[in-house]
């Protein structure tokens, strides 16, 4: 009885898979013959069967359809067929295409009378021929093989015999993985580096040597610049004419066209037509942060305030303007296709994100702004005074600030309201850091110290005063305990927050618990820092003023002595530990010139294994974390440079100038290429 329901089980899923491969011959077959709601008709029965992934092949199929209208100069259907089919397979387009513009190039079709006018499409084939390879990739796509027609044999099914699984496939697939990123890195190595791990995206050993691009626009000195979300594909600067502009990390292929750009090498291409104008400060922009997704932007400013910008809304804005400017304009190719642009435009910058209209956003005049820029809050410091800082908290619901009024603030995006208020600095607050879990604040000061606040209760748990300058920046690496800061005294300096307190040798015994009791109630119980990055804390009704680092390191405070257990007691213990003990740096970074009165920046480079850092004779600087060597010297700004940033998918440099520029940095050879 098992065996005959096995045996239907099995029969079932034969006749199930027999009839998938039926329904993609027939869908072949209707790809040649051009029926196209045939095709239309299988692919929604049969194409959900398949896998989710499979929906590249359903966008060339549309485009197949679509090329063909164009191909019959049947422009009406072909652009009710854009707007109703293709444009929800944006993402797709980009995601599956050579080119990153060809939903752009299938728009521009719309005003042209053949296909091959459009760069893309210059190698179309026709009709025929195309129909021919998307047959072949539907045959690439899903597997489909020549098997022999299943053959009535009494009650059995003749199936054919199964596909032996070729040797070293897996070994295989992972091989072709790692060529493609590379195939798709911006750097080419010409001898094959060694991956080691997949679990991270092939990044090519370079450091940046050379200016790729100058942004020209800002009429003052550019305090920050910072790239926008995970993918990177516009840049934001703040300056001190109150302005954020949002430029674009490739520049558009209209600026390209039309001859506009100067290169020599300080400046390499210089863009002067940025994207969009974010208008409503009424003071300098110390600092901005994004969302990952781009969406949304933060800024501080002089003017107490930190603004959080809709970059979805001010692209579809700025599209929408350019639009209103082309009814204008003599249009070569008729009104037609700029309307279909201006529907494109729209809808993307609506359902895909900030980036996606920036190809059309970018032609606009460069000097054009809009009165009113899509401001969605404005939290103002209820002591005045300028915001230096502005950091977004992982789960993108809470901001931290910290500025003039010596304050550090957590604040609610949603309700605008300020969740809690850390005070102990007695100096301007230059940079705020949340750690890698988001349970510490870590902030940086004029008064030149570096404190750790725990979130919960808002306790400063450890102060670091061996700056030895004014605090003006602090940068948190990746593995939560490893932090960089900038001082007023021409040294960076790198810190194991681990390593914070007493080290383990002045110690008669090692510490486990790290637990602590007795002495005052309300101060901190306990305090620890995992070899993961992890922060820690506990709390008790009556507790002492003790620290300590789990590992065996500890503090104990003016209530009593740290014992050999752990725990703090009144009375004597066997041993004690000096509260200001020195906590020695891991690596100091030096040559650069940080000494004014000016806010110069550092931050982590390539693969966290490098150090970026402005200065005041205008070069960028970068050293070697592991050495602390000066490796590269970058020369192209006049004035003080104010800081610089890396992004790990765009592989570039970014840095803001004193000069009212910002640049982009790459890597190239002596024989200039990349």
């Amino acid at each position: 009885m098992s065996s005959a329901t096995i045996q239907d089980e099995a029969n079932v899923k034969r006749h199930g898979r027999l009839q998938e491969r039926d329904a993609l011959r027939r869908l072949g077959a209707a790809i040649m013959d051009g029926d196209w709601d045939l095709v239309a008709k299988l692919l929604g029965k049969h194409l959900k069967k398949f896998h989710a992934a499979h929906q590249g092949f359903l966008y060339a199929v549309c485009k197949q359809e679509y090329l063909e209208l164009i191909d019959r100069q049947e422009y009406q259907k072909a652009f009710t067929f854009l707007t109703t089919h293709l444009k929800p397979l944006e993402k797709v387009a980009a995601a599956t295409s050579s080119s990153r513009h060809e939903f752009k190039e299938l728009c521009y079709l719309l005003t042209c009378k053949a296909v091959g006018e459009s760069d893309a499409f210059r190698d179309w084939e026709g009709v025929v021929r195309s129909r021919e390879k998307l047959v072949e990739q539907l045959r690439a796509t899903f597997a489909l093989e020549e098997v022999i027609s299943p053959q009535q044999d009494g009650d059995a099914i003749m199936t054919p015999p199964p596909v032996a699984m070729p040797d070293n496939r897996l070994v295989q697939l992972l091989h072709q993985s790692v060529a493609y990123q590379m195939e798709f890195s911006r750097y080419h190595p010409k001898t094959i580096p060694k991956v080691t791990t997949l679990l991270r995206d092939f990044e090519c050993e370079v450091l940046p040597n050379a200016v790729k691009s100058t942004y020209v626009g800002h009429s003052q000195n550019v305090k920050f610049v910072a790239f926008v979300g995970t993918d990177g594909e516009l840049l934001a600067s703040g300056s001190s004419d109150a302005t954020i502009k949002l430029w674009p990390t490739e520049l558009p292929d209209t600026q390209q066209d039309s001859g506009e750009e100067e290169t020599d090498e300080t400046t390499g291409t210089v863009c002067r037509q940025w994207t969009r104008d974010l208008l409503g400060h009424s003071s300098r922009i110390w600092y901005l942060a994004s969302s990952a997704s781009g969406e949304h932007l933060y800024s501080g400013s002089g003017d107490g305030t930190v603004k959080v910008w809709d970059l979805r809304a001010a692209l579809a804005e700025r599209a929408a303007a350019q639009q209103a400017q082309s009814d204008d304009d003599d249009l070569l190719n008729g009104q037609r296709g700029a309307n279909v642009m201006q529907s494109a435009v729209e809808a993307a910058a609506a359902t895909s994100g900030a980036t996606a209209a920036i190809a059309a956003a970018a032609t606009l005049p460069h000097n054009y702004s809009v009165t009113s820029a899509e401001c969605l809050a404005t939290l103002t410091s209820p002591n005045g005074g300028d915001v230096y800082t502005v950091n977004l908290h992982p789960s993108e619901t809470h901001l931290v600030t910290g500025g003039y009024d010596q304050s550090v603030r957590l604040w609610d995006i949603n309700t605008g309201a300020v969740a809690k208020t850390f005070r102990g600095h007695f100096a301007s607050v230059c940079d705020v850091q949340f750690n890698r879990h988001a349970n510490f604040i870590v902030s940086g000061s004029k008064d030149g110290t570096i404190r750790l606040w725990d979130i919960l209760s808002g306790l400063c748990v450890h102060t670091l005063r061996q700056t030895l300058g004014e605090v003006t920046s602090i940068s948190m690496a990746s593995n939560g305990y490893t932090l960089l800061s900038g001082s007023r005294n021409n040294s960076n300096r790198l810190w194991d927050l681990r390593m914070l307190h007493t080290p383990r040798a002045h110690l008669t015994t090692g510490l486990n618990s790290g637990t602590s009791s007795g002495g005052s109630s309300g101060s901190l119980s306990s305090y620890s820092v995992g070899g993961n990055g992890a922060f820690g804390n506990g709390y008790g009704s009556s507790s002492a003023n003790g620290v300590g680092i789990s590992g065996g390191t500890g503090y104990g405070g003016s209530s009593g002595n740290l014992n050999a257990s752990g725990s703090i007691s009144g009375g004597n213990s066997s041993f004690s530990s000096s509260r200001h003990a020195e906590q020695r740096p891991l690596q100091r970074f030096k040559g650069h010139q940080n000494t004014a009165k000016n806010i110069v920046r550092a931050s982590f480079g390539p693969r966290e294994s490098f150090v970026l850092g402005g200065s005041e004779d205008g070069f960028v600087y970068v050293w070697e974390v592991a050495t602390g060597k000066l490796l590269e010297r970058l020369s192209g700004h006049r004035g003080v440079t104010y800081n610089a940033r890396w992004h790990e998918k765009q592989a570039l440099l970014t840095s803001s100038s004193h000069d009212g520029t910002v640049k982009t940095w790459w890597w190239q050879d002596k024989t200039g290429q990349t």
